[in-house]
């Protein structure tokens, strides 16, 4: 920290390396899990499938939990960067867990321990993740540096991405031919990833204190009936703040398009290593090279999004994302086979959506603050942990509807590199891979037309606001998990 109160680089910095860590573990899950129980421990489909979706929404449901756990820390370290300490060991060890089943273990052995391992997963990711995004405002109060450390985050998770995408299936290829055998191989590179994790985790903690304390001030002057107001959060029914929430046409539609974009994702993730195997019969090793370059693709627009978010508004540069991305995911599918003009293809749908994700964390942050001005309730830590709740639920309904495309089509995953999927196996990967994930970006282009909040009318909020607040009897409930 520096004298001035702003935060200093190597905070701003070492920030980006929580969601690094978070990344090297998640993309080995979101990209392979799916691939490494089918074809390498001869699991079903449907099995795999089951296992995602309930551990899934077993990881949706402990956020708010969690999150309470949270709010009730009270540790030298801070209230949220004790837990990265705590839980980064679990996190790495459930992750490989998942990807050291004894693969010549029965099936019931095989699925049981996969199982366990993905559940102990979802809440050890939890404990480290939910924390690390809360010690965003307890890191500082000054909005350019919470602004800087947003942007720091997405660099992490951008590298973290990359660097699974473009290292993992290479180096299970190397490790495989050096061990006579891939499913082991994935074990190894697993712990690579799990111990870049932890080393991540590590730099956190170390480099980033919670400078914000908590604020008991101003409670002082006040008379016992002032104080129970101030305070009506804590008896405020869930349920009651949860149809403020529903009332609130701008954070309904945000929530949903945030929903449809992790929903989304299982189909392109899960397919792409399938895809290259079965319909181009090429290594799915090769698959890392798209995936890679994707993350690149997204790369390249970052610097530009705040400029174009500025010119256009929220509602026209969303609409104008989602319609390009899904009109070259379309480009891609008509492409079949010629690999390079997929490749383009597909670029440039990645590129295209990547503004997606930077929009709707800060669309989400007006629309609580619309519903404060219309209800007179703030609601930041629901809105905020229903969000991260539709980040859980979308893969895991995504993850559930990609395998029973799978399970339609007939996909049969014992097959190797050279034989024939049935035609029907081959439709069920081209409609998971571009049909199906850009049919939803179309509804996307649907929900974000029918966005309230313009640029004109957040400015008429938040000078309302400013009025309500420079009025000392104005007191907001603010709704604590």
């Amino acid at each position: 920290m520096k004298e001035d109160g702003r935060l200093s680089s190597k905070a701003k910095f070492s920030y980006l390396f929580g969601d690094l860590g978070c990344c090297l573990m998640n993309y080995m899950l979101i990209n392979y899990f799916m691939f490494y129980c089918t074809n390498m421990l001869g699991i079903s489909v449907v099995a795999v499938g089951t296992i995602m979706f309930v551990a899934r929404i077993w990881d949706a449901a402990n956020d708010i939990a969690v999150g309470a756990f949270v709010d009730r820390t009270h540790n030298k370290a801070g209230k949220a960067r004790p837990w990265i300490k705590w839980f980064a060991l679990p996190c790495a060890l459930s992750c490989l867990m998942m990807f050291a089943a004894p693969a010549g273990a029965s099936n019931t052995v095989k699925v049981a321990w996969v199982a366990v391992g993905y559940i102990l997963f979802a809440l050890f990711y939890t404990t480290v993740n939910l924390p690390y995004g809360s010690m965003l405002p307890l890191m500082t109060k000054n909005s350019v540096d919470r602004a800087s450390l947003s942007s720091f985050r997405m660099i992490g998770a951008y590298i973290g991405i990359f660097i699974v995408n473009a290292t993992a299936l290479p180096m299970v290829a190397f490790f495989g031919n050096k061990m006579g055998g891939r499913v082991y191989a994935y074990t190894v590179v697993t712990a690579i990833m799990c111990v870049g994790g932890m080393i991540s985790f590590y730099i956190l903690y170390r480099n980033c204190p919670e400078t914000v304390k908590e604020d008991t001030s101003g409670l002082e002057g006040l008379s016992q009936e002032e104080i129970k107001k101030k305070h009506k959060a804590d008896a405020l029914p869930v349920w009651t703040s949860v149809k403020y929430l529903i009332k609130n046409k701008a954070w309904v539609l945000v929530f949903s398009i945030t929903m449809l974009n992790f929903l989304r994702q299982p189909f392109t993730s899960t397919s792409m290593a399938y895809y290259f195997l079965y319909y181009f019969k090429v290594d799915e090793t090769r698959s890392a090279i798209f995936s890679s370059l994707g993350m690149l693709a997204g790369l390249v627009l970052l610097p530009f999004i705040p400029t174009i978010i500025r010119k256009f508004g929220y509602k026209r540069s969303l609409m104008g994302s989602y319609l390009l991305a899904s009109t070259f995911g379309f480009c891609a599918y008509f492409a079949g086979k010629n690999i390079n003009m997929v490749l383009v293809f597909y670029l440039l749908s990645t590129m295209s959506g990547s503004l997606t994700g930077v929009a709707v964390l800060s669309m989400l942050a007006d629309t609580l603050e619309y519903g404060e001005l219309k209800f007179g309730v703030r609601l930041d830590g629901l809105g905020f942990a229903a969000n991260s709740f539709s980040t859980k639920a979308g893969p895991a309904i995504g993850g559930l509807l990609v395998t029973m495309v799978y399970a339609i089509g007939k996909l049969d995953t014992s097959l190797v590199l050279g034989q024939d999927q049935s035609s029907s196996a081959l439709m069920a990967l081209r409609l998971s891979m571009f049909v199906i994930p850009n049919l939803i970006a179309l509804v996307q282009v649907i929900l974000s037309f029918m966005y309230p909040l313009s640029q004109e009318k957040m400015e008429e909020v938040n000078g309302e606001l400013a009025n309500r607040h420079s009025d000392p009897s104005y007191i907001p409930v603010d709704v604590q998990l």
